[in-house]
Formats: structure tokens, C-alpha cells, sequence
């Protein structure tokens, strides 16, 4: 990981690139922005890489030079890269930014929870002390520091001339504006609900606007920064030793333990239906239903899980957001009907606008409405022999990014936990582990089943290592689950994960007309057991409504095997073509990169 390197320069703005120094010309004392980041062709005086510094003026807004504070310097596309970077480009306003800090420092006696400031911005006034240092002076912004280059935000951190620090997230600008602003009201809502409701330690927040009308003239959240180093760097997942070994044990505990605890907090709540949390007044009336029995200030409104959102430019956003809720407590199964609904619509805008048909659409289309016909029979809501199934069902807290990744540890090793984004109350029985831990492939819980295994080649040993060392973690996982979680054991067992399958799959997806393969992988298994499973009252008792064709199956598999050999013949692309911009370097310095007009690619003889 990069590291950021804090400068400090008495009575100037300064951002650090490797540093480029902003003069302030208004009266707020003194500011400072920095970034760290692998600036090409910046050197010293000695003419080597190092610190440069360049004089602009604050009150030039549109000065080019500021813009590498914005910049998106973490990764380059093989394809398209200018235009990637550019929706990553997280331009705001730093005059509105202080501008914003001074105003919040004025709010006081203010009763309500939530106020809406104006200019959009809704501010949390129970944790408006945090910004205050007790001396009642004004306090500007002194410093701001570029820290993380996420998936989806920039993140910020800005510290205030009493000293007082928080943390600016600023999202890109790869989805819809309707998307990213649900989104960020949705997650503002649900850090507030894990911090004051449940007492979690989530980073307390502060304000927040998810569109552009405010001071930074971008959406954003504003919210408590926490000191501390990434839980990730405690994990090894990799580590030799196999589930049993005590000291194996402890050292995946360190990771997976947190994480496992705060799932088990958020999990032991539920809610009165389906959907992602709002605060009342951030979303529509139409589009509300009640999210918890002696609480008004929340209320469950359309999901904003990500594979929900994929149609987004193929389709017109009102012709399919009916399909993202809410649902109410009694349609627990209606989330995944919808979600096909959403897939399949936006399979057919995209055959019409290919004229070549490939991929081959109508094999994906006959796929996901195989799941649709499907979905609201895959379990047995009535007479299930699920044990606790009815506490199964219930819906439960469900956040996609619980990754080692997203706790910063402190000091005193309290972890903080943050990224709310796309979290949905669904039914429990529907979530599967956190990504970091999950594993789908071949299951081998000690190596001593392999048979011959020391004549193996070394490739091969690799292989089984890896898949080995994958089992062990989930199965720790799934292990904590069954021991400290009873009622929701059952949610581990290899009937459960199987049904729920499919859903996960289509969750994962990222381009459903090229993946729907494992999709129908899962339809076909489910089909060939779907008899016993209805006579052991697992799935709804109904003759078997997935319409997929035995003799198909085959195809299905060979295209599969033919999609595999195409992803891992083309370097990086299960990443989309995006490289670590390291690696990228240093690829690119020994050859292997070479520019393509406009693109880059990887040169055919060497391997990626």
C-alpha cells in the first residue's frame, strides 16, 4: 500500500502529489491538502523522483493544477482508460468544503436527530461535538489528505484547525445520479442505525447529501475518522494448516472473529420487511414501508444492492424499479423473482441493440426466467423441515462488503467498522459468508485425501493446497456460526447453501449475459434433486418449475468450459482489464504492456 506522507506549511494550502502548495487568498487560517499517490515525471531538484511544489491561488476554482487531488491514480484500464479514470475523477469544491465545516460549528440546540441544513445537506446533530474542541472559535479546514482510492468513493481525510479530524467520502461516477444518491442516503442511514441504535463501533456520522446541490457541489458523507491500521493486514488466508490445528485456529481468529462478532450484533435484530434502510424523509412515501416496530426515524426503502442496478444504462430506470422494493414480511422469496425480472428486461433491451447476438441472449434470457418461474418455490414457506426456519426467513441485516479490508483497528484494538454500501435486510437464510471467507469450489478439508498425493507435480499440488487452505476458512466460519449462532445453524448446512445458490449467483454476476453459466449450473443441480427435496418438504411442494432442458445441459457445460479458456487467456480480465497500477508499472517498464493506439494490451507470449 502506498504510504501518505503529512507535510506541514505554516499559513499556506497544500495539496501533496507529491506536493503542489496552495496559497490561500481568504481569511481561514491555514489549510493544507495532501495526496499520496505514484505521480510519473515529478522529480526534485536533484532531479530525481521526489517532492515538487507548485503555487497556485484558492480562489482559482478552476485551476488545472489542483485537479491531481481528484485524479484517480490507483489502477490503469487495458480499455478505455482516460474515460475510466474520468468517472473516477472526484472533483469538489474546497471553498464549499470549509464553507460546510463553518456552517455545521454553527448548528446548536437543535432536538431532532436529523436536520436538514439547506443547500441538501442532512446533518447528524447528536454527533455535531465531535467537530467542536470546547473553545466556541470557528474552526477552518487545515489540512486534506487523499487516503484511499476505493472501488466505488474517494476517500478523504481532513483535519480542522482546533485539530479535530473526519473523513470526506466522495463517490465516482460510474452509476446513475438517481443510483449514487439512494445509495449514499441508504448507507448514511444504515451507519447511523449500526452506531446509535445498536452500539456498534461504526465511525460516527455527520453530515451527509447525496446529490450536487450543497457547498462541495458533489455528493458526499462526512464522518468521524478513526486512527488505526487495516484489520487486513492480519490476514493470511493462504497460511499452511489445516481446520483442527489450534495455533492455524488462533491466527485465523485475529481476522475472522471481529468480523464474525459484528455480524452476529447486526443479525440478532430484524425487521419488518425487506429492502435497504433510509432515513424517513430521504426517501418517498410511495416507496416506504415501516422498518422497525418502535422507531420512526427509519424506514425500508428500494434495495441498493448492486446487481439490482446493472440494467441501468440499457434500460429506462422507471420501467424497472418497481423490482427493488420494498417487500413486505410476508414475500420473503419476492426479492429474487424481481431481481430475474430486472436481468431478463435488460437482456432483451441489449439483444435488440446487438446486431450480432453475441453473446447469445436468448440462452441467458431462457436461464434467468428458468429462475424467475423458479424463485418463489425454492423453499417451503408453509411446512419447511428447515430447522428454525421461521427465524431463517426473518429479515436480517445483510452488508456485502464485511471484509478485513473495511476494520481499521486502533491502537487499543478497537475495531471501527466501515461500508455500508448496498446493505439490504433479506432473509437470513438467503446470505452467504462475507466474500473473504467464502468458497464455492471443490471441497477438501485435509490433504492426506488425496490419493498419491507427494507424486503429484508441483502445479497440481498448488492446486489442491489452495483448494485445501479455501475449505478451511469457510468451514472456521461455518463453525462459529453453528456454535454461537444455534437458531441460525441451519443456514450452513449443504442443503441451504445449495438452494440459495442461484440467488447468490446472480448477486455475483457482474455481466449476467457472459456469467449466466454458474447460474445455471445451480438450476440444473436443484432440478435433478428437486423430488426429494419437495418430499422432505426443503423446497415448495409443486412439481419441479425449472423449465431448463435436460439435454441442454451438456451445451451448457461446454459453453462454460469455453467461456473459462477465453477469461484465462486474456490477462486480466477478471478484473475488467484494470491493472494495480504497480504492477502496471512494472509491467509496462519490462515490456510486457505496450500501448495500442489509444489502449494498452499485454503482449501474446507473456503471462500476465
Amino acid at each position: 500500500m502506498l504510504r501518505r506522507e503529512l507535510l506541514y506549511y505554516p499559513k499556506n494550502i497544500c495539496v501533496t502529489f507529491k506536493c503542489i502548495r496552495i496559497h490561500s487568498v481568504r481569511n481561514f487560517g491555514t489549510t493544507q491538502l495532501f495526496r499520496s499517490a505514484a505521480e510519473k515525471g515529478i522529480k526534485n531538484s536533484n532531479g530525481k523522483n521526489g517532492t515538487k511544489e507548485v503555487f497556485t491561488n484558492l480562489g482559482e476554482q478552476n485551476d488545472p493544477i489542483r485537479n491531481r487531488m481528484f485524479e484517480y491514480n490507483w489502477g490503469t484500464w487495458l480499455k478505455n482508460d482516460e474515460k475510466e479514470k474520468q468517472k473516477r475523477f472526484t472533483k469538489f469544491s474546497l471553498k464549499g468544503l470549509n464553507e460546510l465545516v463553518r456552517n455545521l460549528q454553527t448548528i446548536d440546540n437543535v432536538k431532532c436527530e436529523i436536520n436538514n441544513m439547506g443547500h441538501s445537506v442532512r446533518v447528524i446533530t447528536r454527533n455535531l461535538n465531535i467537530l467542536d474542541s470546547g473553545d466556541k472559535v470557528i474552526s477552518n479546514v487545515k489540512q486534506i489528505v487523499s487516503i484511499h482510492e476505493g472501488k466505488h468513493h474517494h476517500v478523504y481525510k481532513v483535519v480542522l484547525t482546533n485539530g479535530k479530524t473526519f473523513v470526506l467520502r466522495v463517490p465516482y461516477r460510474t452509476m446513475p445520479e438517481f443510483y449514487t444518491e439512494r445509495c449514499l442516503r441508504s448507507e448514511a442511514a444504515t451507519s447511523y442505525y449500526l452506531e446509535k441504535r445498536l452500539g456498534l463501533h461504526v465511525p460516527k456520522l455527520i453530515a451527509y447529501c447525496g446529490n450536487s446541490d450543497n457547498f462541495l457541489e458533489s455528493p458526499f458523507i462526512l464522518s468521524e475518522y478513526k486512527k488505526g491500521d487495516l484489520l487486513m493486514r492480519n490476514w493470511d488466508p493462504i497460511m499452511k494448516g489445516k481446520l483442527g490445528d489450534k495455533s492455524v485456529e488462533e491466527k485465523l481468529s485475529v481476522t475472522i472473529d471481529p468480523i464474525f462478532n459484528f455480524l452476529k450484533n447486526t443479525a440478532s435484530h430484524t425487521f419488518l420487511g425487506y429492502g435497504s434502510l433510509y432515513f424517513k424523509g430521504d426517501i418517498s412515501k410511495e416507496k416506504q414501508l415501516k422498518a422497525l416496530k418502535d422507531d420512526d426515524l427509519f424506514v425500508l426503502g428500494p434495495t441498493t444492492l448492486r446487481c439490482y442496478y446493472r440494467a441501468c444504462n440499457t434500460i429506462d430506470n422507471s420501467k424497472i424499479d418497481k423490482y427493488r422494493g420494498p417487500w413486505p414480511a410476508d414475500s420473503p422469496l419476492r426479492m429474487i423473482k424481481d431481481l430475474s425480472s430486472v436481468i431478463i428486461q435488460s437482456l432483451r433491451e441489449k439483444e435488440l441493440s446487438e446486431a450480432n447476438n453475441t453473446p447469445d441472449f436468448k440462452k441467458a434470457i431462457s436461464v434467468y426466467e428458468s429462475l424467475g418461474s423458479t424463485s418463489e418455490n425454492l423453499l417451503d414457506l408453509n411446512k419447511s423441515s428447515i430447522p428454525n426456519f421461521g427465524k431463517l426467513i426473518k429479515p436480517r441485516l445483510y452488508i456485502p462488503d464485511l471484509d478485513p479490508m473495511n476494520v481499521v483497528v486502533s491502537n487499543n484494538k478497537e475495531n471501527s467498522f466501515i461500508d455500508f454500501e448496498g446493505a439490504t435486510a433479506i432473509p437470513f437464510i438467503l446470505s452467504s459468508a462475507p466474500t473473504f471467507v467464502e468458497y464455492s469450489g471443490p471441497k477438501i478439508f485435509d490433504l492426506n485425501e488425496i490419493v498419491d498425493f507427494d507424486k503429484l507435480s508441483t502445479e497440481m499440488k498448488a492446486k489442491f493446497e489452495y483448494m485445501q487452505k479455501r475449505t478451511r476458512n469457510q468451514a472456521y466460519w461455518e463453525k462459529k456460526i453453528v456454535k454461537e449462532m444455534h437458531d441460525l445453524a441451519s443456514s450452513a448446512a449443504p442443503v441451504v447453501k445449495m438452494i440459495r445458490d442461484p440467488f447468490i449467483c446472480v448477486v455475483k454476476n457482474h455481466t449476467p449475459e457472459k456469467e449466466y453459466f454458474s447460474l445455471a449450473g445451480s438450476l440444473f443441480m436443484l432440478k435433478q434433486l428437486w423430488k426429494r427435496l419437495r418430499e422432505d418438504h426443503i423446497v415448495d411442494d409443486i412439481d419441479c418449475p425449472i423449465k431448463l432442458p435436460e439435454d441442454k445441459f451438456d451445451q451448457f457445460a461446454k459453453d462454460y468450459e469455453a467461456y473459462q479458456k477465453r477469461i484465462n487467456s486474456a490477462p486480466f480480465a477478471i478484473t475488467g482489464g484494470w491493472v494495480p497500477q504497480d504492477i502496471f508499472e512494472r509491467l509496462r517498464k519490462q515490456g510486457v504492456i505496450i500501448k495500442d493506439g489509444e489502449n494498452w494490451k499485454v503482449k501474446q507470449q507473456a503471462k500476465a
